[in-house]
């Protein structure tokens, strides 16, 4: 049976909100992508395949960010291909239970179509959340769906590792001790026209993504975040206010002092750091010698609550700050000292799994006299954790040199555009720079080639 083009809509909505087979649904195709998901188009396309490989990994990812359980019902989400003229590309409008995206036959473009793919995911992940995407597609923050792409971007190549994270980009940053802005990040979000740099920020906001799904009730915030964008909140109050709201009722140790004595403002950018720091340098993927050098500075300086003396407590707490080699001679006078050196322990075993091999024996050795110091005499602690820090200091010259070495092997012979292949794909993607800037780029690149 052929149909009209005016026709053509209608079917296709017929056909999405009942699962027919091939024959039954009007001539139209229904593939499940998964259990509230269906794929629909009225003749094959070589071009689909890749859609439909889109569509699983994000029908994953949105269901994973959502922590829906298999028991849990969400509108029926009906991906429909059609010829009819739409603005962008795509369509999107729910009637009931039944969520419909419309997206155009022509998908050439697709790989590239941003716009596109961030309203399918958007409407995707408000749907899981019970909340109607019709008019609401474009408020989920852009941090967010910057992130979920990267994140089905990262499922759909075979290259990756399952279960292994790994963010090139920002362990390039964190190495070299370059930190991400939470603020910048939420307020002034990238595009795909951006080339390089939305790599970056879509390696950050993927990073966000994966350690809130990791937190207890990730659900309520994500939840919260998306209310206050839909209701019109900046980006960044939003984000704050929810991180927040977690840290507060968890009682999370962001450092050596109670959560209640840092201000709010700083608490989620502390846990900013801390999730972007250890989610990019890792066991599989240590930092340089750098960022250990780096790293150990941050921590030697260690901030402490003052046991109170009197049978009165003052009503602002005293705060004073000490180097960590004093943890043992200032052991009486901290407040839960105990509490105190786990925190320590924490971040030097954290460190001692983001350092180079060679050299964490020594810093897992500075964990160690840390996690004794409760048990160990207080006065050997300081002389003990100093002859450990210069030993480790000793190891960090020897193994920078060894690192300069490398770097300087590599500038003399890995070819410049083999260095820089990612930025200067996106320049000629982008046909800009070689083309108007500098149109003699390729025969400069080419000379340059034949020198290695």
């Amino acid at each position: 049976m052929i149909f009209k083009p005016q026709n053509l809509a209608l079917s296709i909505s017929l056909a999405a909100l009942f699962v027919f087979s091939a024959d039954e649904a009007f001539g139209m195709r229904i593939i499940d992508i998964g259990e509230r998901v269906k794929f629909c188009f009225s003749r094959p396309d070589p071009g689909f395949d890749k859609l439909h490989g889109f569509l699983k990994a994000a029908d994953a990812v949105t269901s994973s960010i959502s922590g829906l359980k298999a028991s849990d019902k969400t509108a029926l989400c009906s991906v429909i291909i059609t010829s009819n003229d739409m603005k962008d590309g795509f369509e999107i409008n729910s009637s009931g239970d039944v969520l419909r995206i419309f997206l155009s036959d022509d998908l050439s473009g697709w790989d590239k179509n941003y716009k596109a793919q961030s309203a399918l995911v958007s409407a995707m992940l408000l749907s899981r959340f019970g909340i109607k995407p019709d008019s609401n597609y474009g408020k989920v923050p852009a941090w967010m769906v910057a992130g979920i792409l990267l994140k089905i971007e990262m499922r759909r190549n075979p290259a990756m590792l399952s279960g292994v994270l790994v963010y090139p980009g920002m362990r390039g940053l964190i190495s070299d001790g370059v930190q991400p802005d939470l603020s910048c990040v939420l307020n002034n979000p990238l595009e795909y026209r951006d080339g390089p740099a939305f790599t970056l920020y879509s390696e950050i906001c993927a990073i966000m993504i994966d350690s809130m799904a990791r937190i207890p009730k990730s659900r309520d915030v994500f939840m919260a975040m998306l209310k206050s964008a839909i209701g019109g909140e900046k980006p960044d109050k939003a984000f704050k206010t929810a991180i927040n709201d977690y840290i507060i009722s968890s009682k999370l140790d962001l450092s050596t002092l109670p959560v209640d004595q840092i201000s709010p403002e700083r608490r989620a950018d502390i846990w900013f750091e801390a999730v972007i720091r250890n989610s990019s340098v890792n066991i599989f993927f240590p930092g340089s010698v750098d960022f250990v050098g780096k790293r150990i500075n941050e921590l030697k300086t260690v901030n402490y609550t003052v046991a109170a003396t009197g049978k009165d407590k003052p009503a602002k707490p005293e705060v004073k700050a000490c180097d960590i080699s004093d943890l043992g001679k200032k052991w009486n006078e901290i407040e839960n000292p105990e509490n105190v050196a786990n925190i320590c322990l924490k971040y030097f075993s954290e460190l001692s799994n983001q350092s180079p091999s060679m050299i964490q024996a020594e810093v897992s050795r500075m964990a160690e006299l840390l996690g004794n110091l409760k048990n160990s005499d207080k006065e050997s602690f300081e002389s003990d954790f100093r002859a450990a820090e210069k030993k480790l200091r000793e190891k960090i010259a020897r193994l920078k040199q060894v690192e300069d070495y490398i770097r300087e092997c590599e500038a003399k012979f890995v070819p410049f555009r083999k260095r820089y292949s990612a930025e200067l794909k996106y320049l000629e993607d982008s046909g800009t720079f070689t083309g108007q800037l500098c149109p003699s780029l390729d025969s400069i690149l080419d000379k340059e080639e034949k020198n290695f």
